[in-house]
């Protein structure tokens, strides 16, 4: 007989399925509906947040090669786009999540995010605060 650890749900921490890159998201998203994953891009931040795939992408904010991101934040404050990771090449860890209507968006998915942390010194830059 095996023994399986009992594991509360609401406790157990959350793991991430794979690492991937925003061309693989953009190519093709319905591969990672649902999935945690970790992704690298430069975040920038402001009226919509997204993730690109290089810094020439973000300077002139192509938004179709990026993905776009969301997080939890209730107020300004504590949100991801004025925090420390905005125009900064980061790793993102989430959830890919389908767009509301893919068909009618230049994201067919979002990245909900859970936290960023900086690539020059691996510092965490924001964090979800709620489950």
């Amino acid at each position: 007989m095996t023994l399986l650890p009992a594991v509360n749900a609401v406790s157990a921490p959350k793991t991430y399925q794979l690492q991937t890159s925003v061309i693989r998201l953009i190519a093709a998203p319905e591969e990672h509906y649902d999935k945690n994953i970790v992704v690298d891009g430069i975040f920038i931040g402001y009226s919509e947040n997204n993730l690109f795939f290089d810094e020439q992408h973000a300077e002139y904010l192509l938004r179709p090669m990026s993905i776009n991101v969301l997080d939890d934040s209730v107020d300004e404050e504590n949100a991801l786009s004025v925090s420390a990771c905005n125009g900064e090449w980061v790793e993102l860890w989430g959830t890919f999540v389908k767009a509301v209507d893919p068909d009618i968006s230049y994201f067919k998915g979002r990245l909900v995010a859970d936290k960023a942390v900086l690539h020059k010194n691996g510092e965490t830059c924001w964090q979800r605060t709620k489950p």
